[in-house]
């Protein structure tokens, strides 16, 4: 079938009026696609039956196949034979030598030609288990060195030369120029060597890094200390401390100022006015806990500040300037803190012996009998008007006017 773009149409057309220019059609079907299959179908084209066994094909055309089915996880009734790993018998570090033939201990407990069998210094795990297995392994001696082997700074660390300990005592990083003491247990005897007899075999022994000021305050100088305690204000331009932290706490305790307005430039003694001045111009947490109070209690409050000589108003249980300034003048002189009224209204009420009730005033009566006498009066001297009129008229009509008086 033509491909190109240029006969799409001829390719159409010829479709659309039955002419197949002898073309045959491929239709896609699981046999060659084998993403069109069915679970059952790829198992089908995946597996054969031999020795009464089902396994995988191993023909090309089902390769595709097996391979999707095999992605899939199918076993397609299957049974997957799994070549044990070969165990390796002459790892050095070895420890479990199950499966370790006779043959392959010895082969690796030992070295040298046949007739001279020696026990091999590096695999000393093979040796012990060769002799645990009673193994003489071609009458290894027991020796595992030679007399020519002992003089060899390998094995003995009193022959070695200082570049030969060196070489061995110590081992590159990696990076340019530069070794460390070597922290294999093998060559432990060569380094303690190397150190015993003062050589550095050029290693740099790593110092530990001195600490800056933002680590420890003990670093720093008194500009850093005051640089890391205080800040500049924005607004007015003048040096404060910061809310808290160990720079602070060192630099005070140092008695710097830096630069700060009004500060005492020592720890001690801004500490001790800390704890020796309490504070008395919390008015709002005076005014809260006051008002809280029951009516009784703030009335037996101010009934107490009287006593004493600190309020001079009514008792009326209402908070006003006369009151919180009797509250703060008893806590100044009992130097309590505003900040806990609390402890003021009980520091006040255990120095005087308070009613457990107050009266409450009566209005007074003068104002309505007042009233009442007004009303009366005005009452009777309306009648006595009217008495008059009336008299007056009947006179005027008598012709006897001396009768009316």
């Amino acid at each position: 079938m033509v491909k190109k773009s240029l006969h799409y149409k001829h390719v159409r057309w010829a479709k659309q009026i039955g002419v197949n220019c002898g073309v045959v059609e491929i239709v896609l079907c699981c046999d060659n696609t084998p993403h069109l299959c069915s679970e059952d179908d790829i198992c089908k084209q995946s597996v054969q039956k031999s020795g009464g066994k089902t396994i995988w094909k191993t023909s090309s055309d089902a390769a595709k196949h097996v391979a999707l089915a095999k992605a899939f996880g199918l076993k397609c009734g299957t049974t997957e034979v799994v070549a044990e790993r070969k165990k390796n018998c002459s790892f050095p570090s070895l420890e479990n030598f199950n499966g370790c033939s006779d043959l392959q201990v010895c082969k690796s407990a030992t070295v040298g030609p046949a007739l001279t069998k020696r026990w091999n210094p590096y695999n000393k795990n093979h040796i012990k288990e060769a002799k645990r297995r009673g193994l003489s392994c071609g009458n290894a001696t027991g020796d595992s060195k030679t007399t020519a082997e002992k003089k060899y700074c390998h094995y003995d660390v009193n022959v070695c030369t200082q570049k030969e300990l060196c070489q061995k005592a110590t081992k590159d990083t990696g990076e340019f120029i530069k070794r460390i003491w070597n922290d294999s247990s093998y060559w432990k005897a060569h380094v303690a060597e190397a150190k015993r007899r003062g050589l550095t075999c050029g290693v740099t022994e790593t110092v530990a890094k001195k600490k800056t000021c933002s680590q420890d305050v003990r670093e720093c100088n008194a500009s850093e200390l005051c640089n890391r305690s205080t800040y500049t204000n924005g607004t007015k331009g003048t040096k404060a401390w910061k809310v808290a932290g160990k720079h602070v706490t060192e630099a005070k305790r140092q008695g710097l100022s830096c630069g700060v307005t009004g500060s005492t430039g020592s720890t001690t003694a801004s500490s001790t006015a800390a704890t020796t001045t309490p504070n008395y111009s919390n008015r709002t947490a005076i005014n809260y806990s006051f008002r809280n109070e029951t009516v009784l209690r703030r009335k037996q409050i101010q009934y107490a500040l009287k006593r004493l000589n600190y309020y001079t108003s009514s008792i009326d249980a209402q908070y006003g300037p006369r009151t919180e300034r009797a509250i703060i003048a008893y806590a100044k002189s009992k130097r309590l803190s505003t900040n806990n009224p609390s402890a003021i209204f009980s520091s006040v009420l255990s120095q005087v012996s308070v009613p457990s009730s107050f009266a409450v005033a009566k209005r007074s009566n003068n104002s309505s009998s007042s009233s009442s006498s007004s009303s009366s009066g005005g009452s009777s001297a309306g009648r006595t008007l009217l008495q008059g009129l009336f008299v007056a008229g009947a006179c005027s009509l008598t012709s006897n006017p001396g009768a009316c008086l």
